[in-house]
């Protein structure tokens, strides 16, 4: 009987032993959530070939000269601290409907414990007068990148048509 007693004792502390490995095995990982993100490029396709605001070409004598802005916003009318002036960067004569590509040596460091969301504009540049406003993409609302494993590519749809892409990185 004590032999018996004495196999069933070491099964169950064996049982036991093997059931709690296998738990620690299974366990999962938390994946960390970023605190920022990186913006290394920004590109925009398919821009308004045409200035439907005041019924005319975007240039008289050529082609829009294109130029990126990137502001934080709350998405109603506020905008908040610039991330991103491009004005005096802005690429030439830009066939319409054409787009710009605009690749950063220093990324673009967008907060992502912030109260503010942001937005990417898309300007027409003008030697004279006022810089137009020719699209702006859908409010970007951060919270939808403070997740384990976020996107590395970023696609919005502008209001007037426009495709924005971001590609972009994260730091922890």
């Amino acid at each position: 009987m004590k032999k018996i007693q004495t196999f069933l004792f070491l099964g169950l502390l064996f049982a036991a032993i093997g059931l709690q490995s296998c738990s620690k095995e299974n366990e999962e990982v938390e994946e960390p959530i970023p605190t920022a993100m990186l913006i290394n490029k920004v590109s925009v396709s398919n821009t308004p070939s045409y200035n439907y605001n005041e019924n005319r070409d975007w240039d008289t004598f050529s082609d829009a000269d294109m130029y990126f802005y990137i502001a934080y916003t709350d998405g109603n009318g506020y905008i908040g601290d610039v991330i991103y002036n491009g004005a005096n960067n802005y690429v030439e004569d830009v066939a319409p409907g054409g787009g710009i590509v605009l690749t950063l040596n220093n990324p673009l460091r967008i907060d992502l414990n912030g109260s503010l969301d942001f937005s990417v504009a898309l300007f027409d540049y003008d030697d004279f007068g006022e810089d137009e406003w020719m699209d702006f993409s859908d409010l970007i609302d951060i919270s939808s990148y403070k997740v384990a494993n976020p996107p590395s590519t970023i696609n919005i749809e502008g209001t007037d048509g426009s495709r924005f892409q971001l590609e972009v990185e994260y730091s922890y």
